[in-house]
């Protein structure tokens, strides 16, 4: 995937698709310039519901830009409905039909830490510096003993820390 490709989705998304919208994954970070690592889907979860189901319209419009029906994609919606999102999206896209919206770094940082690879911890890193005035470093380092706690043990753990150590 492209920044280009990923911006020609969602925009087409929301011009021809009703539904309220949140970018996520990899492809989020290449739409806002916070990443260029490689991604080979678009992740999109539903604001306005947790069903999962992919409309006709998302596949009509993978296939109108020639990429597979399977490179966009749901399934982070499971992370997005674990949260409380309410106040924590801030809109991307608004088009026609819907808007698309991406998560506010607080948002972002929550559903990271649920798997909290190596990759996760860069895309935190690389989303907190491209929305810093969204970090609250003092808000994080009085909850490090939770985050111990319970992210501690995760593969990106340590690149977390460091990057909270040098704010």
């Amino acid at each position: 995937m492209t920044k280009d490709l990923v911006c020609a989705v969602i925009e087409k998304l929301a011009d021809q698709e009703p539904g309220e919208w949140v970018l996520l994954g990899g492809s989020l970070g290449l739409a806002v310039n916070a990443t260029h690592r490689a991604t080979f889907d678009i992740d999109l979860g539903r604001a306005d519901m947790a069903d999962l189901f992919t409309p006709a319209g998302l596949i009509g419009i993978a296939e109108s830009l020639g990429i597979p029906i399977e490179a966009i994609n749901q399934a982070a919606n499971i992370y997005l409905h674990r949260q409380t999102f309410d106040g924590w999206l801030v809109p991307l896209v608004k088009g026609a039909k819907s808007t698309v919206y991406r998560p506010h770094f607080d948002l972002y940082l929550r559903m990271k830490l649920e798997r909290l690879s190596v990759t996760d911890a860069h895309d935190i890193i690389a989303y907190a510096q491209r929305f810093p005035e969204e970090v609250e470093v003092e808000s994080l380092r009085h909850l490090w003993p939770d985050l111990i706690k319970k992210h501690g043990h995760k593969p990106g753990w340590p690149q977390l820390v460091d990057w909270i150590q040098m704010k």
